[in-house]
């Protein structure tokens, strides 16, 4: 992707368990690709029900702040938020330098996106300074996002959430996707972020530890 587009696009990785993955394995996936960005699950990176591999998760994310790399911590529930706080309190994720991504919906259980979902999860950011966007999944996905930027957030859209336009038709791509809320966009003086605005936003590439 950089030989094609440079610094055109931001790449960024989940490390979302699905069911298979333990915390070592999605450590290792990142520390290995050091992207430009990722995202974590604080319910999947610090298990509950298994607070063995607490520390070397924590040890990864102060290095992920310390390289720059932009982490993103997703939360389904507002327990996701609860326990966010624990940990910050306890000092196993950095005080700040991070952002977080509302997830509507879900993939196990085909659970479709609806706007007003936003409302139970918005709660849990109101008193963060950092970025937060939503990410909706079911073809309510673009009405979710257009909620999320009119409340003072960002979205994310594309293949991984949604493959059905507005029209319900089935998108040919996720540019078509995009291009969809652009245009809708565009006419009331909004635009997509730049890349450069997307690394700011994701707090890509700002080492915590530079001089």
């Amino acid at each position: 992707m950089a030989d094609a587009v440079g610094d055109a696009a931001v790449v960024q990785t989940t490390t979302e368990a699905v069911g298979r993955y333990a915390p070592a394995e999605m450590i290792a996936s990142v520390r290995a690709m050091r992207p430009q960005a990722t995202t974590v699950a604080v319910r999947e990176l610090f298990p509950p029900d298994d607070r063995s591999a607490d520390g070397e998760a924590a040890d990864f994310l102060h290095w992920a702040a310390a390289e720059g790399v932009g982490v993103q911590f997703i939360f389904y529930a507002p327990d996701d938020a609860t326990r966010f706080r624990q940990l910050r309190a306890k000092g196993l994720i950095p005080d700040d330098g991070f952002g977080f991504i509302l997830a509507l919906g879900r993939y196990a259980d085909l659970q479709r996106a609806k706007p007003s979902d936003m409302r139970v999860l918005m709660s849990t950011v109101e008193s963060e300074p950092e970025p937060w966007m939503v990410a909706a999944f079911g073809a309510e996905e673009q009405a979710c996002v257009l909620g999320a930027l009119a409340l003072g957030g960002h979205g994310r859209l594309g293949f991984e959430n949604n493959d059905v336009l507005a029209s319900g038709e089935r998108a040919e791509n996720n540019a078509a996707l995009i291009r969809q809320t652009a245009d809708l966009l565009a006419s009331v003086g909004r635009r997509p972020a730049t890349a450069a605005e997307a690394r700011r936003i994701l707090r890509v590439g700002t080492s915590r530890h530079a001089t």
